[in-house]
């Protein structure tokens, strides 16, 4: 049987596992569960209220989930409202999003003009 392993508090797929049903039990740690099925952890999360499978949602840089954590050259910044993007000079940065399972894991690539 093919099972998809999920951390129970916030429904994060951790791993794919192919195994006998008697064996999966023992693939399966205290704060994990598992639902049948091969899903990609990269586009697939557990809501774990229902314990069903559902798509990460999109967004874009300028509708980010809140609240987000944004990485800009190595630095991370935690968002509870909408960021405005300034910097010191002019270029092109990237610009990586992290809102949690329920959304997909994006990275930006955002022109600054000044």
């Amino acid at each position: 049987m093919i099972v998809s392993i999920f951390d129970t508090k916030t429904g994060l797929i951790d791993r794919t596992v192919d195994a006998p049903d008697d064996h999966i039990p023992i693939q399966v740690r205290d704060t994990e569960s598992y639902v049948e099925g091969g899903y990609d952890s990269g586009l697939y999360y557990v809501d774990v209220d229902t314990g069903e499978v559902k798509m990460k949602g999109d967004f874009t840089l300028g509708t980010i989930p809140l609240p987000s954590v944004v990485t800009i050259e190595g630095q991370e910044y935690r968002c509870h409202e909408q960021p405005e993007f300034v910097f010191d000079a002019p270029g092109t940065y990237e610009i990586k999003v992290d809102a949690g399972p329920q959304y997909l894991e994006k990275v930006f690539q955002y022109d600054y003009q000044s």
